[in-house]
């Protein structure tokens, strides 16, 4: 399965499109780990956690300074960002079928706490395929 986050930054307050030292994290349900594709063992050649071919126009590719992989989700660092919409993608396992809570994504300065956003969480349903 493919998580896409979208980010748009847009900082109309301070007059400037640079933020520095962003971090966010996106919690993954209790039924979904996330995958390290970085891993030889994961058996998944040619995929990447960042950006991809299929870019929207209006989307820029979003490459993480340093990234984090849990099994309840993922922490995503980057550097330097500029205004603009951004999209970053990373890739999950079913490991169970139910519903579960999945708690909402947060992003933030690190060092400037006023500058955050978050967006609430949602009820996840996975299912078994059956073929």
């Amino acid at each position: 399965m493919r998580i896409t986050l979208e980010i748009d930054y847009q900082d109309r307050s301070k007059n400037t499109r640079i933020m520095e030292l962003l971090a966010f994290e996106d919690f993954t349900p209790a039924g979904l780990t996330p995958i390290n594709t970085e891993l030889k063992t994961e058996g998944l050649e040619g995929e990447t956690l960042a950006g991809d071919s299929e870019t929207l126009d209006r989307l820029l590719e979003f490459y993480p300074s340093y990234l984090e992989i849990r099994d309840g989700g993922i922490s995503v660092f980057k550097n330097t960002i500029y205004g603009g919409l951004y999209k970053f993608f990373y890739l999950a396992r079913a490991v169970t079928d139910g519903t579960f809570w999945m708690l909402g994504s947060s992003i933030s300065a690190m060092y400037d706490p006023d500058v955050n956003a978050s967006i609430p969480g949602e009820k996840v349903k996975i299912f078994e395929f059956n073929r």
